[in-house]
């Protein structure tokens, strides 16, 4: 019974384990290349997430068409990272050579003899997607700074035994101590300042008073509080309004009415009638039934407006 349940289980790990792809040189330098380009929008403890590698699945089929998982880029995304820190552990040895041209690092046999299988494989020839994965993995910007360079790592050994028979470093150069009688360890000098002359070391030896604050430490004017800047806001708004009522606006001016027929009546007077006769041709044209007659003169020409006149005094008189 407990022979069937063990492979039961297993058949069941298995069936849901992703199966592994093949992957080419470009698209693997995308996967790499999106992954960089994403964490540059994201904040210092930006950690990857499940959604992220989904995010660069879905980036991936639409470049290649190539119908990948978000299971089968997690894991080709930790594969690279796994390399890397076999790469960045061997640059981190002094011992090793490294060549920033091919990315290809020189290590010795003895020490390969160490490593397992993969490592070995990974560091015997020029190191694939170096930058990239550099850019994107690198915790602590190993960038082969202690490795040794191939072409003056032979420089420096020759150096080395030839600096021993210098013995010490020259210190003739180096400016004699000062002594200064009848002065207290807190008021000497610093060598600068003595070096920089009198003046400069009258001022590094006096003592500030007790009780001085530092120059440099000048009390910060305190910020206003919420309610001060509300007090005053209500009291410049009060004084406007006093203001206000005190000077109060100026009346709104007249309106100033317009006769449009002023016209009409000016050339009526002109006529040579009498004085009755022009008061009863006013008061016929203002009746509000005549509006029509009344704007059909003001547009009329003079000769028009005074046979009309005429006319209508001869049918009032009955001539």
């Amino acid at each position: 019974m407990g022979k069937a349940k063990g492979k039961g289980k297993v058949e069941t790990e298995g069936s849901s384990r992703e199966r592994s792809i093949s992957w080419d040189d470009e698209q693997t330098k995308f996967m790499l290349v999106w992954y960089i380009e994403y964490k540059k929008d994201q904040h210092a403890n930006f950690i990857w997430k499940s959604q992220h590698h989904m995010k660069c699945a879905d980036a991936l089929n639409k470049e290649f068409a190539m119908g990948v998982t978000s299971a089968q880029v997690t894991r080709h995304y930790r594969h690279y990272k796994e390399n890397w820190k076999i790469v960045e552990t061997a640059l981190n040895k002094s011992g090793n050579g490294f060549d920033a041209i091919k990315c290809k690092l020189t290590i010795s046999e003895s020490e390969k003899a160490t490593l397992k299988d993969r490592d070995r494989r990974l560091l015997s020839k020029p190191i694939k997607y170096f930058h990239e994965m550099q850019e994107l993995f690198s915790g602590s910007n190993a960038d082969g700074s202690l490795a040794m360079d191939q072409q003056t790592c032979c420089d420096v050994d020759n150096k080395s035994d030839s600096s021993d028979d210098e013995g010490l470093n020259d210190i003739s150069s180096y400016a004699r101590p000062i002594d200064i009688a009848a002065e207290d360890s807190d008021t000497l000098p610093s060598p600068t300042c003595a070096d920089n002359g009198s003046s400069s070391t009258s001022r590094a030896g006096k003592k500030r008073p007790r009780g001085s604050k530092s120059p440099s430490k000048k009390q910060q004017p305190k910020p206003k509080s919420r309610f001060t800047d509300a007090t005053e806001k209500i009291s410049n708004t009060m004084d406007r309004l006093v203001d206000q009522l005190g000077n109060p606006p100026p009346p709104p001016p007249v309106p100033q009415f317009c006769d449009p027929y002023a016209s009409l009546w000016k050339r009526i007077d002109a006529l040579p009638i009498s004085t009755n006769g022009k008061v009863v041709v006013g008061n016929y044209l203002g009746r509000q039934e005549n509006e029509g007659v009344r704007g059909f003169l003001a547009s009329s020409a003079d000769t028009t407006v005074e046979t009309w006149v005429y006319q209508f005094m001869c049918d009032r008189d009955g001539a």
